[in-house]
């Protein structure tokens, strides 16, 4: 979505959730059914199952979960594309409709080449960034 009001659209066109507006500071609220809530929740697991069953073979980048959906590491070469982060979104989605207040997940890439941990976040906190020259460190 290019905009909050563009993404509460599209939210409500999923017909699992009736109740999304923006609040007056800017913030997006959605109120769910336990029924909706539910759907999200098993729709974003499938999607972070999809996403690493696919890169479990891929060439580049290989995707480790936690159990709690609190730590993601990322084991990738220089070549890797890291292109899947609908997955954040997925573990978002998960976390807070599961009742956490916040959400967070920590991001750790390690090279597959040499073994070195070249990025850590927490995010979205922080920012994950991967520069090329840290591949070579």
């Amino acid at each position: 979505a290019d905009s909050e009001e563009e993404a509460i659209k599209q939210v409500r066109e999923t017909g699992h959730c009736r109740y999304a507006y923006m609040t007056e500071d800017g913030k997006c609220e959605i109120k769910l059914t336990e029924e909706e809530k539910t759907w999200w929740i098993d729709s974003a697991k499938k999607t972070v199952d999809k996403i690493i069953e696919k890169n479990v073979d891929n060439e580049g980048y290989t995707f480790v979960l936690s159990e709690d959906y609190k730590e993601l590491q990322v084991f990738a070469n220089k070549d890797g594309k890291l292109s899947e982060f609908h997955l954040v979104y997925a573990i978002e989605i998960i976390q807070l409709f599961s009742g956490a207040d916040d959400w967070n997940v920590v991001i750790t890439v390690t090279n597959t080449e040499n073994g070195v941990e070249i990025a850590k976040a927490n995010c979205p906190k922080e920012e994950l960034i991967i520069e090329p020259e840290m591949w070579d460190e």
